[in-house]
C-alpha cells in the first residue's frame, strides 16, 4: 500500500490519541503498513508504534510535550462518560478537543489535524427511538 500525495511523508511520526479498540487499533495499523511511525497509543508496544499514556485527555495542558516532532494528529480518544447534565458531558469532551487543538496550534512541526468520531456519533440512550443514520449529521 502506498501514497503519493501526502502532507505527511511516509516515515512521519503521526500522534493517534485514543487507540484503544480494535476498529481503531485497525486503522493505527494501516498508518504502520503506510511506514508511519505512532506515538500516543495503549497498545502493541514496540517497533514503530510508541505508548505515551495521558490520564485525563480532557485536562487542560493533557498533550503538553507529547507533540514533539509529530508531524500529523489523528484524534479518535472519546471519553465514554454518560449522564443527564450535559455541563459535566459534553463541556469537557469539548475542551478535550480544543486543548489538544490549541497545543498542535503552538506546535512548529505539526501539519494535519484529523478528528475523528467513533460509536458515539449514532448511540441513542433512548429505548425504542430509532436514529437514522446518513450523511446528514456528518461532515
Amino acid at each position: 500500500m502506498t501514497v503519493t500525495d501526502t502532507t505527511v511523508q511516509s516515515s512521519g511520526l503521526f500522534l493517534m490519541a485514543g487507540v484503544n479498540s480494535f476498529i481503531v487499533s485497525y486503522n493505527a495499523n494501516i498508518l504502520l503498513h503506510l511506514g508511519y511511525a505512532e506515538a500516543f497509543a495503549e497498545r502493541h508496544p514496540g517497533g514503530n508504534f510508541e505508548t505515551i499514556l495521558v490520564p485525563d485527555v480532557n485536562a487542560e495542558g493533557a498533550y503538553e510535550g507529547a507533540l514533539d516532532d509529530v508531524q500529523g494528529i489523528v484524534h479518535v480518544a472519546e471519553d465514554m462518560t454518560f449522564g443527564a447534565d450535559p455541563n459535566q458531558i459534553i463541556t469537557p469532551k469539548a475542551n478535550g478537543v480544543r486543548n489538544l487543538l490549541r497545543t498542535a496550534a503552538k506546535s512548529k512541526s505539526v501539519k494535519r489535524f484529523i478528528l475523528t468520531r467513533r460509536n458515539c456519533a449514532a448511540f441513542n440512550l433512548v429505548p425504542g427511538e430509532e436514529i437514522g443514520v446518513h450523511v446528514g449529521p456528518r461532515n
